[in-house]
């Protein structure tokens, strides 16, 4: 499988990231997951505390994704898995992110470490019940 750094140019990177972002297997659910994680770990102390958006500063969720994608983020740190419907919403999101994705992969934004956010247990017990696309 191809990855990330096999591409020189930042227009074939994106690209491989929302591919990434729209498969609909274990390497999707993964992808999907860690990139929900991203996105929450670039969030301030006090959003991620009222799950809410209150720093417009370019990165973490819009506003308009603080709240659920907050309450999402930390309820599969706390479950370890999510419903498949709510798989499906994080997918959907998602793809509005790759670009901050980008930017973390090229370091140009710094963030966390996310792997003690990273469930112990198999990709595929992430997501609850079958996929239904």
């Amino acid at each position: 499988m191809a990855k990330i750094d096999d591409f020189k140019f930042k227009k074939h990177k994106l690209k491989f990231i929302k591919d990434l972002l729209n498969r609909d297997d274990v390497i999707g659910i993964e992808s999907n997951m860690r990139a929900l994680l991203r996105i929450y770990q670039l969030q301030t102390a006090s959003e991620k505390v009222i799950e809410h958006t209150v720093e417009y500063n370019g990165v973490g969720f819009t506003g308009r994704d603080g709240e659920f994608m907050t309450s999402l983020a930390k309820q599969f740190i706390s479950k370890k898995s999510l419903s498949s419907k709510q798989f499906r919403c994080i997918k959907k999101a998602m793809k509005k992110y790759s670009g901050q994705l980008l930017k973390i992969v090229l370091n140009e934004i710094d963030c966390k470490d996310i792997e003690n956010l990273i469930p112990d247990t198999p990709v595929k017990t992430w997501v609850r019940s079958p996929l239904v696309y």
